[in-house]
């Protein structure tokens, strides 16, 4: 698993590792079904394939058939939904706790990734 973080850089980040090393990356799809397409066949001109990121199965398969997959858990959901952690050399940074949850059922390594600052 390749965490990652939000960045302006994401998507030539994606596409620089993506011709590298074909990988799998989790998004939330767009809205609009015209730029769901755009986005998507963008992405997957140098990626293997793009993986909803509510689709906890689909991320387990694929970590456990030993793709790379890239997630980034930088978000903040609230009290409920986040935890502070140190994050990237962040002290203190809203994050999720998918990066274990999916550690934890897929026996994935993580690879941290960061992307032009």
């Amino acid at each position: 698993m390749v965490v990652g973080v939000h960045f302006m850089s994401l998507e030539l980040g994606g596409r620089a590792m993506g011709l590298c090393r074909p990988m799998m990356a989790t998004y939330r799809p767009h809205n609009s079904p015209l730029m769901e397409w755009v986005q998507t066949r963008g992405r997957l001109r140098s990626n293997k394939a793009m993986i909803d990121r509510n689709n906890l199965t689909g991320l387990v398969h694929a970590l456990k058939s030993g793709e790379a997959v890239w997630f980034a858990p930088d978000q903040d959901y609230g009290p409920k939904g986040s935890v502070f952690a140190p994050f990237f050399s962040v002290p203190q940074a809203a994050t999720t706790n998918g990066t274990y949850v999916l550690s934890r059922l897929s026996g994935a390594k993580n690879v941290e990734h960061q992307h032009g600052t």
